[in-house]
C-alpha cells in the first residue's frame, strides 16, 4: 500500500496538513503491515501530493505521483 497526501488549501483557522514524505506499507500476511520508511525505500515526497498510480514498463515497475502545482514525481521499485 502506498500512502501520500498533503492538504495545503485548508481553511484560515486550520493549519495545512503536511506530511514530510509518503509511506509504503507491506502486508505481513498475518495481522497487519510493515512500514518501509523513506530512508530504506527512497520514497521522499515533497509538496501537495494528490494522486498516485503504479505502472509497469519494459519489465520495470514505477510509482508515479501527481503533485499539485509541482512536478510529477516518478520512483522505480
Amino acid at each position: 500500500m502506498i500512502i501520500v497526501g498533503n492538504i495545503y488549501n485548508t481553511e484560515v483557522e486550520t493549519p495545512r496538513l503536511d506530511n514530510p514524505y509518503g509511506l509504503i506499507l507491506v502486508s505481513n500476511k498475518k495481522d497487519g503491515y510493515n512500514v518501509i520508511g523513506p530512508k530504506e525505500s527512497g520514497f521522499y515526497l515533497k509538496g501537495n501530493a494528490k494522486s498516485v498510480e503504479t505502472i509497469s514498463l519494459n519489465d520495470k515497475n514505477y510509482i508515479i505521483v501527481g503533485v499539485n502545482d509541482g512536478d510529477v514525481e516518478v520512483y522505480e521499485y
